[in-house]
């Protein structure tokens, strides 16, 4: 990793099962850094106009930043950008934990993510290699389950601890569990139409079929 950069970005084609890496310039790195304006670029280069959000067109960018990595308090940061469902406009959010420096630590500065798998799959990386690979065991089962499962697999408990990550964009039909804008100063949370309950963070298996 020189300057910050590992040179390399990951695009993973959900719908064909295709991953590439790209690896950009000096030049590139210069206008668009990391985090954020890295997204952007993405966006507005792989989203065609008019792009359905809950659909196959759209494309989820998680983008590092140059300081990701490195050997001070708070660094291990990630964006994820995204045209958004509630808005139509670009969406990001910044995380945290050990997936942004890991990330970082396996050779990859971003992943750009589009297209839609015909079932659930998950991307794994480490030290370079990266696959995607079926999910369906894991399917419905929250964080720590899923992780100690999936530490048992073959080919995975040989190997030091890998960066892995879920990914499954969702279908149309997904709307319904999408909130809609405000529209007036006593918002609340939005509410799912059959339920009185707030709506949750939850990806109803249907989406990846």
């Amino acid at each position: 990793m020189s300057h910050g950069y590992n040179g390399k970005i990951l695009h993973v084609n959900l719908t064909s099962g295709e991953i590439s890496v790209e690896e950009p310039g000096v030049a590139f790195y210069r206008r668009y850094r990391g985090g954020s304006a890295l997204a952007m670029h993405y966006i507005l280069k792989e989203v065609p106009p008019g792009a359905d959000p809950l659909g196959p067109d759209n494309v989820l960018v998680l983008a590092l930043s140059v300081l990701t990595g490195a050997a001070i308090s708070g660094q291990s940061r990630i964006t994820a950008a995204a045209k958004s469902p509630l808005t139509g406009a670009i969406g990001d959010s910044q995380g945290g934990g050990f997936f942004p420096a890991e990330l970082k630590f396996a050779g990859f500065d971003a992943i750009v993510i589009k297209g839609k798998a015909e079932k659930p799959v998950y991307l794994w990386i480490n030290e370079g290699n990266y696959e995607l690979r079926d999910a369906s065991h894991l399917w419905g089962k929250i964080t720590l389950p899923t992780l100690k499962l999936e530490r048992t697999q073959p080919n995975s408990a040989s190997l030091p601890p890998a960066t892995w990550l879920p990914v499954c964009l969702p279908r149309k039909n997904a709307r319904e569990f999408w909130p809609q804008p405000s529209t007036g100063p006593n918002y609340r949370l939005p509410q799912s139409p059959s339920s009185p309950q707030p709506l949750r963070a939850t990806f109803p298996r249907s989406w990846c079929r």
